[in-house]
């Protein structure tokens, strides 16, 4: 999981110089951030897209997270709306807060997948991987938790912890950024009592 990690990693560094290289680079307002993070959270089912696997999360803050939810989760069905939930997902997110190129602005979402099927000798399956380039804007700064809850220009939230407490002192709810990360794929989904 970490050589995969890794390598994704790698991947995004290279899709970003190759991007400044062909658009220009941009003046960023800060150094870059990459970040693999895992969040367990709990929290109220807002919407379920059972055909695209897609489950929308209001934690206790308030705040809203858009799960994608793998076919490995056979149970997705039983999860309501209004349904109290306990969630674990993982990313990989790589942050830049610069004014988007005009590329990107022109296309604030660009989606790249790969699917992998399991070698001869593996058991069965297969694993998909989607990288995201996204502009952003910065809708809630929770200081004292040290998160940030970004909307991407398809409307999902995505709330995100922040290591770096000087990203928190002069970010402003606005803002604009540019992301590139691996979706967010629920790893548990699990009804709470």
């Amino acid at each position: 999981m970490k050589k995969r990690y890794m390598l994704l990693a790698t991947i995004m560094m290279v899709l970003l110089f190759a991007g400044c290289q062909s658009t220009g680079a941009p003046t960023d307002r800060r150094d870059p951030k990459l970040k693999q993070t895992k969040v367990t959270l709990k929290a109220k089912v807002e919407s379920i897209d059972l055909q695209k696997r897609i489950v929308v999360l209001r934690n206790e803050a308030g705040n809203l997270v858009t799960l994608k939810v793998p076919e490995s989760a056979k149970r997705l069905s039983e999860i309501k709306i209004g349904d109290m939930v306990t969630a674990s997902y993982g990313t990989l997110l790589l942050t830049e807060f610069r004014d988007p190129t005009p590329e990107e602005e022109k296309v604030p979402y660009l989606e790249m997948s790969s699917t992998k099927k399991a070698s001869k000798n593996a058991a069965p399956g297969r694993s998909e991987e989607v990288l995201i380039r996204a502009v952003v804007t910065v809708e809630v700064i929770d200081r004292i938790d040290k998160l940030v809850t970004i909307k991407g220009p398809r409307g999902n939230y995505v709330t995100l912890p922040v290591e770096d407490e000087s990203v928190l002192e002069d970010l402003k709810i606005g803002e604009i950024g540019v992301i590139t990360y691996i979706e967010a794929f629920a790893v548990a989904i699990d009804k709470t009592e």
